[in-house]
Formats: structure tokens, sequence, C-alpha cells
């Protein structure tokens, strides 16, 4: 079986949000991100299910090149 999970990297939850001068975004300059907390708690449920079952745990995240890191 293939289990697969969806991972976003999101700003932290104590950030504050700028919007840049352009006003189409979010200035990302100081940010710190971190993994969005339900897909966190995918991962998690996953991995288990795969220790129960068997198969392989697929991780996905689209973005810019830091998203990477969730992975």
């Amino acid at each position: 079986m293939k289990i697969i999970v969806m991972m976003k990297q999101v700003a932290s939850k104590d950030a504050i949000l700028r919007i840049n001068k352009d006003g189409t975004w979010i200035e990302e300059g100081d940010l710190s991100f971190e993994v969005n907390e339900s897909d966190g708690y995918a991962l998690e449920e996953a991995l288990r299910v795969r220790e129960k079952l068997g198969g392989e745990v697929i991780v996905c995240s689209m973005g810019p090149q830091r998203a990477k890191s969730v992975i």
C-alpha cells in the first residue's frame, strides 16, 4: 500500500505578517516557517498505518525551494 501525505510549509504561529510593497503577497524575508500542524498529524498517522499494515509513505510538498525543508 502506498500512503501519500501532502505537507505544507506555513509561517510560524507567532509571526507578524506584513504585505509587500506591491500589495500582492506577504514579505517573507524575516519570517520563520514551520510544518502546517494538521499535516504533521497526517504524517504521524500515515507512519502508524505503515507500521501496522506495511507499505510505503510518500510525502509531497509544493512551493518555493524552502518547501523542501518540510520533507
